[in-house]
């Protein structure tokens, strides 16, 4: 243990410590924070070819929910219901599954909308991972470099802010 001396401690602790002595981190970027507004005037309004009013007028000459629901359908629209508009087409002889499809339809189509941007995200945040490391490792053929973290791609620790 002996043999390297105290130079040679201090050499290979330079060379340690000299790794550790790059450029800082760069600050990560902030999260935005959408208000309600913010969210309503992002998410597309809904289209509805075929009205409310038009849906209730449907139901009172008897046509059944299952006629509603693929004329609905095949005319692709989309309701944002409030509590008020429900409540006035079930009082109005609406029938509750057309209601509730009207619902979901907006629902799912909200859901889809937010999951194709997590997935746009995350592919940006695995294209930054990909690039730092590919820096981090060029760092390493540079003299005085001594580790490169983290290891590789994908690693556990690895986080996107």
């Amino acid at each position: 243990m002996h043999r390297w001396g105290k130079t040679g401690w201090i050499f290979a602790a330079a060379v340690a410590l000299g790794g550790c002595a790059g450029t800082p981190p760069a600050q990560p970027p902030k999260i935005e924070r959408l208000t309600g507004a913010a969210l309503d005037a992002k998410i597309p309004p809904p289209v509805a070819t075929l009205g409310t009013d038009d849906i209730v007028a449907m139901a009172k000459r008897g046509e059944s929910a299952q006629d509603i629901i693929a004329k609905i359908d095949a005319s692709h629209s989309h309701y944002r219901l409030h509590a008020a508009r429900i409540a006035a087409m079930l009082n109005a002889g609406v029938p509750a599954g057309v209601v509730d499809h009207m619902i979901e339809t907006e629902r799912r189509r909200i859901f889809d909308d937010v999951a194709a941007d997590i997935a746009q995200r995350d592919e940006a945040c695995a294209a930054r991972v990909e690039q730092e490391v590919r820096q981090c490792q060029l760092q390493l053929l540079q003299p005085g470099f001594a580790t490169c973290w983290p290891p590789h791609t994908g690693f556990p620790y690895w986080r996107c802010f």
